[in-house]
């Protein structure tokens, strides 16, 4: 799995944080590595383009 973000210097730890999400290309892939639309951040646009991604192919197999 792939993963987009960045990292996020945490001087008062002494750390990094990663903050970041997958990098998907569709609902099966998401499913695939096991995870659900609700583990995706509601901020994140990922899930936005998962959606708009699946309503786009249902609509394509409704028209054949």
């Amino acid at each position: 799995m792939e993963f987009k973000g960045q990292m996020v210097d945490c001087p008062e730890s002494d750390s990094i944080l990663f903050v970041g999400s997958p990098l998907l290309d569709g609902l099966s892939a998401l499913t695939s590595c096991g995870l659900f639309l609700s583990d995706i951040s509601i901020h994140d646009a990922t899930r936005d383009v998962i959606l708009v991604g699946e309503q786009s192919r249902a609509q394509v197999r409704e028209r054949r």
